[in-house]
């Protein structure tokens, strides 16, 4: 069983407490997440902060 701080998600820096992404396992699929948004400022995150 995995704990949250395992987790990867995407997030606004002016927002870190609402991830705009699901969770993903891995820091490519979060990364590839960032990418297909077209927004630049997105920050990937690990445990609930940006």
């Amino acid at each position: 069983m995995k704990t949250p701080t395992e987790y990867y998600y995407v997030c606004r820096p002016d927002q870190p407490a609402l991830p705009l992404s699901p969770e993903f396992e891995r820091l490519e699929q979060a990364q590839e997440w960032q990418r297909e948004q077209g927004d630049p400022t997105l920050k990937i995150a690990r445990a609930g902060f940006c």
